[in-house]
């Protein structure tokens, strides 16, 4: 801020500040802005806790104020001296809690009886948590006491400076043996016996597979105490995370430490992230580790292609000490063969894997499940990774298994059984495990002695190759000509067999549906001839394809000018009367069907001369034999439009539109709003990338707009525009492009259509059926309107008296050209 405008403009309703008054120090605290254009009001909180609501302050002038950055320091009386009466700050959005509170110690002049000082020393510290002045004792002391008053305000800040030390950040926790942080420039090193270098992003490895180790500062060779870091690979191998003691400040023997948890590293991009709860004053300290922890990974696999193993804390100390006795230092063990590239991916007639103890089974052409060995703990006893960033290091054992759908199916049969571990971990063999669950070709449960693999966990994991219950090859089950499995329930093509019958083989004879499948006899039965009486027909697999139902059921789909037709599903009559409101499609009939029967849904819009309301389309389809039998249906969504509607939904955009201070103000103190309205920063609002300069109330409304526009609900091509956007007319009630009758206000537009035959005659046009690509300059003049020329008229003289009434409803119609016909 830079003048009493900015101020001003700064100081809206909803906007925080706080106010640290020298004058009268027990009120300091935050004040919120409520309203307010010739008078400030606020809501305050003073020292003491206490609320005080609405709180008046009167805009300052230029001469009683001083304006540095973000605070406004107000004068008293107006005086040209550098005493400062009180002092508004303001406050970010996202400012912390503890920013929300007045420091504790203020130096203060204060004017009221019970904490004024002597003339000569008028300045004081007052403590703004005990509400008084703090006493020459110390802040802590118990009673009242003497006052500590002095004679200048800079005398006062230095006592303030003695006097309160930095508070530490919430959470920090004292450790018990306390030790000094590393200074100038140093780093990590490993402090882990038996670690080596392995493939992969995450190069530290034990016994073959991937391990955490643990680091030290490298100034020293010594316990370190809370300055030891551990990091852990992830269950993804590109990820690794740690936890960090941040050092605050020394006490006594001890260290006030804080703990940040969750410090992650993407070992692929080269980068870590602190997590947002770290406090400001540490973040550097956090930052600097983290990096140095990344510089030493970095390190490790630039070397691991030279050395075995990575140079550890207690191999410099050796080294450090043959020099000092005059003997030659140990070299480091050089690798004599490259590390072997990782596999980033398998055959697809791989499904099973082992490294070491640790089993992975493919679910998906690029997924596979790991099962946490030890046990589920506080976390998942499963993890679920992409091949793209799951990678297989290391020595991968293909292990002889089967598809997971097949392993699914037997260890779902064994929920609830016992079974013995035949093999695995050595050692553990014959232990019975108890199964609970069972996830893609793992068994979860409780052993029923504590292998050593199992102690303190609730349950332990093993896969069923394990178990030694596996056959010795899958169930072939139902395939059909195209390898493709067959269940019942299925549409199948049926072609001839050219075995029996005059025709040849590979003739359709048909689109059936399984009723039931002997495996064993290797034959189906199919519903050919149910409409004879005949239950079940037989066929055979090689006799018969697979249909995909979903791609069968969109293909029945056709959209037409007036309706659609799809396969349709029965509603009843009063949620068929909301969509003949509504300008969706309904179907009725005499003949009643089962779900998924094709037919015919008009569109209401398109029926409006022959039926203008529900009940005369309702009164034209009773059939007089049979007055109550009449049916309701609507398309089937999952059919029509619910793939695509979902599809839309997702391309949605959701935006936030800021109130301006304006906006704000005149929000607060309107009477017809309520308290969450009045506080209100914006309101959100909904965007489709297809529908571009229109905005949504709603997600749902934006993806139908968009998605019945592609469905062919968009403006009639070929339309040419004559003259408009014109004023409502009485004459001019009818829509002949969209076939829908104009509501009585709507603006409409004299238009031609070659296409459709109008070459002498001219029609009008909502604006929805309106398309901005077709030129105006195009049309030839008309000579004669089914509207009569009286509408032509009076359109041609309220033209130019429209656009002098209403300068914003060009930019409004053009807006609209785009919208495709709205139910």
């Amino acid at each position: 801020m830079r003048s009493i405008a900015d101020f001003k403009r700064a100081a809206t309703p909803g906007s925080r500040w706080m106010c640290i008054n020298r004058t009268f120090p027990m009120v300091s605290g935050l004040r919120t802005i409520t309203a307010g254009k010739t008078v400030l009001h606020y809501d305050a909180v003073k020292a003491d806790g206490k609320t005080v609501r609405n709180g008046r302050l009167e805009w300052p002038k230029s001469t009683e104020c001083r304006i540095d950055g973000d605070s406004v320091h107000f004068l008293p009386g107006g005086s040209d001296t550098d005493r400062i009466s009180h002092t508004w700050t303001l406050l970010p959005d996202d400012a912390p809690a503890e920013a929300l509170r007045p420091p504790r110690f203020i130096a203060a002049h204060p004017l009221n009886h019970d904490h004024q000082g002597p003339s000569d020393t008028p300045w004081c510290i007052f403590d703004t948590e005990r509400a008084r002045v703090v006493s020459t004792a110390g802040p802590d002391a118990d009673g009242d006491g003497d006052g500590a008053y002095f004679a200048t305000q800079a005398d006062a800040e230095t006592a303030i400076a003695k006097l309160a030390p930095p508070a530490d950040p919430e959470g920090t926790t004292a450790h018990g043996w306390g030790v000094t942080p590393p200074a100038g420039d140093w780093a990590y090193e490993v402090d882990d016996p038996g670690v080596v270098y392995g493939a992969g992003p995450w190069p530290f490895h034990w016994e073959g597979r991937l391990a955490s180790v643990r680091l030290a500062p490298n100034t020293a060779y010594q316990s370190w105490s809370h300055e030891y870091v551990t990091v852990w690979p992830g269950h993804v191998a590109d990820q690794a995370s740690t936890d960090l003691n941040l050092y605050v400040r020394k006490q006594g023997m001890n260290a006030m430490i804080w703990r940040c948890h969750g410090v992650t590293f993407d070992l692929l991009a080269g980068t870590f992230t602190v997590p947002d709860r770290c406090p400001p004053s540490l973040r550097g300290q956090a930052e600097a580790k983290a990096q140095r922890i990344l510089d030493l990974i970095v390190t490790a696999r630039a070397e691991r292609d030279m050395y075995v193993r990575p140079w550890t804390a207690h191999d410099r100390y050796n080294a450090e000490q043959a020099a000092q006795n005059g003997k030659e230092p140990c070299g480091r063990e050089r690798r004599e063969q490259p590390l072997p590239v990782a596999d980033r991916s398998l055959p697809t007639e791989v499904h099973t894997v082992r490294q070491g103890d640790d089993f992975w089974q493919r679910v998906g052409p690029d997924e596979w499940l790991s099962a946490c060995r030890a046990g589920v703990g506080p976390r998942p006893c499963f993890h679920r990774a992409d091949t793209p960033t799951m990678l297989l290091f290391g020595p991968a054992t293909t292990v002889p298994s089967w598809p997971v759908d097949e392993l699914q199916r037997i260890a779902a049969a064994l929920v609830g059984q016992q079974v013995t571990i035949r093999a695995g971990i050595p050692g553990t063999g014959g232990t019975v495990l108890h199964v609970q669950q069972a996830e893609g070709g793992f068994l979860y449960g409780k052993v029923e002695r504590p292998a050593r693999w199992a102690t303190g966990y609730p349950l332990v994991a093993v896969h069923l190759t394990e178990t030694g219950l596996l056959p010795d090859r899958p169930r072939p089950g139902m395939t059909d000509r195209a390898g493709q499995p067959i269940a019942v329930g299925d549409l199948v093509n049926e072609y001839t067999s050219g075995r029996i019958g005059p025709e040849p083989a590979g003739w359709l004879v048909g689109t059936v549906r399984v009723v039931a499948v002997n495996e064993p006899e290797g034959v189906l039965f199919t519903d050919r001839y149910a409409g004879r009486g005949l239950a079940e027909a037989v066929a055979f697999p090689a006799d018969v394809e697979r249909v995909d139902q979903a791609a069968a059921a969109k293909s029945q789909v056709q959209i037409v000018s007036n309706g659609v037709t799809a396969p349709l599903v029965r509603i009843t009559k009063t949620e068929a009367r909301k969509r003949w409101a509504a300008n969706d499609y309904v179907a009725v009939t005499n003949d009643r069907y089962d779900d998924g029967h094709p037919g015919f849904a008009m569109l209401p819009s398109a029926m409006l001369e022959d039926f203008p309301t529900f009940d005369a389309m309702v009164a034209a389809s009773v059939d007089g034999r049979r007055p109550s039998a009449l049916h309701f249906s609507k398309p089937d969504p999952a059919v029509l439009d619910g793939d695509g509607l979902a599809l839309e939904a997702k391309r949605v955009v959701r935006q936030f539109q800021r109130y301006t201070s304006e906006q704000r103000a005149d929000r607060a103190a309107s009477r017809g709003l309520g308290h969450r309205q009045k506080a209100a920063l914006g309101e959100w609002f909904y965007t489709h990338p297809d529908l571009p300069g229109l905005a949504f109330d709603s997600r749902k409304r934006a993806a139908e707009i968009a998605h019945k526009k592609k469905l062919g609900q968009q403006p009639a091509t070929g339309v040419q525009v004559v003259s408009g956007p014109h004023a409502p007319s009485p004459t001019v009630r009818h829509c002949d492009v969209g076939g829908e009758a104009l509501p009585g206000n709507a603006r409409w537009w004299l238009v031609t259509a070659p296409g459709r035959g109008w070459e002498a005659n001219h029609g009008a046009s909502c604006a929805t059926h309106i398309s901005l690509t077709d030129a105006a300059s195009a049309a030839e003049p008309a000579a004669r309107s089914p509207h009569g020329d009286a509408a032509a008229a009076a359109a041609a003289g309220q033209a130019a008296d429209d656009e002098m009434q209403d300068p914003r409803g060009q930019l409004l119609d053009q807006m609209a050209l785009d919208l495709p016909a709205q139910s």
